[in-house]
């Protein structure tokens, strides 16, 4: 099994915070940039890989970033 982690592409967000609102355990979140814009960071952490950011994305400025191989068992 591939862990997929969503990962921000760089100048890609248009604030919306779409991301934010729909991620069930609330590990996005926005930031300003140097010039004052909004732009989503992911808690590659916490994140449970449901993907939903990615979906929700209109600018489709998160995406999917596979990881090592997880262990299965």
């Amino acid at each position: 099994m591939i862990n997929v982690t969503p990962v921000a592409a760089a100048g890609a967000c248009c604030g919306c915070a779409a991301c934010r609102e729909i991620c069930p355990v609330g590990v996005v979140s926005m930031n300003q940039d140097r010039y004052g814009y909004l732009t989503a960071s992911v808690a590659e952490e916490r994140c449970i890989h449901c993907l939903r950011c990615v979906k929700v994305c209109p600018m489709k400025m998160l995406v999917e970033h596979k990881d090592q191989e997880m262990a299965t068992s």
